[in-house]
């Protein structure tokens, strides 16, 4: 596809038309490991088909908390890096909203202070094991939860990438529940504004704390 028929087009336009042109929708725009191990291989057909997947599930939960015409809108996640942080980002550009990344070496009240101060409205969270800690990314906000609060997101808009291996918490739905629960409604894609950020990306805070740097 020539970069001129991209001039003009914000990032959902350009997500639907590398999507649906029969010279790009076939390509692969994302390959990443399995559970298995085996390496799998994302299309833009099939990343356009989760983009507006996503979108209509995050439309879903904006109608829930009440912020259907909010001018701002900050979908949170707490996990590393796989497809589900690609397909958010695609959900996003859907629906103007911004994809907040919480550093995910963050625990206890740093963990809870970042979260608060981005005012999110929901927050992805992976059910696997941080590294360096005895405990899941999931567990790990659910203890910032417990002893500082996360400003009302838990539990129902806590929402964990899978099920936990073992002891998944009571009330904690995963994307796939909230997939499903938002499959077939009517969504019409509203594109992020031009003078919104689209990503924020905490800095590591190596020289003091995070950062959100927006994109």
């Amino acid at each position: 596809m020539s970069l001129d028929k991209l001039k003009g087009l914000n990032l959902a336009q350009v997500i639907g038309r590398h999507g649906t042109d029969p010279e790009t929708r076939e390509r692969v725009f994302l390959m990443h490991r399995g559970p298995d191990g085996e390496m799998r291989q994302v299309t833009y057909a099939r990343f356009y088909e989760a983009s507006l997947a996503y979108g209509r599930m995050i439309q879903a939960i904006k109608g829930e908390k009440g912020k259907q015409d909010s001018p701002r809108f900050h979908v949170g996640f707490y996990m590393q890096n796989t497809p589900e942080v690609v397909y958010l980002l695609g959900g996003c550009a859907m629906t103007n909203s911004t994809l907040v990344g919480i550093n995910n070496a963050q625990k206890g009240q740093k963990l809870a202070t970042d979260i608060a101060k981005m005012d999110l409205v929901a927050l992805f969270v992976d059910e696997f094991a941080q590294p360096k800690s005895e405990r899941t990314f999931l567990e790990a906000v659910l203890e910032a939860e417990e002893r500082f609060g996360l400003g009302g997101l838990y539990p129902d808009f806590v929402i964990a990438r899978k099920q936990q291996a073992s002891n998944h918490p009571a009330g904690v739905p995963t994307i796939a529940e909230k997939l499903s629960e938002s499959a077939g409604t009517q969504f019409t894609p509203t594109p992020l504004k031009g003078d919104n950020a689209g990503v924020i990306i905490f800095t590591s805070g190596t020289t003091g704390a995070p950062k959100g740097i927006e994109v």
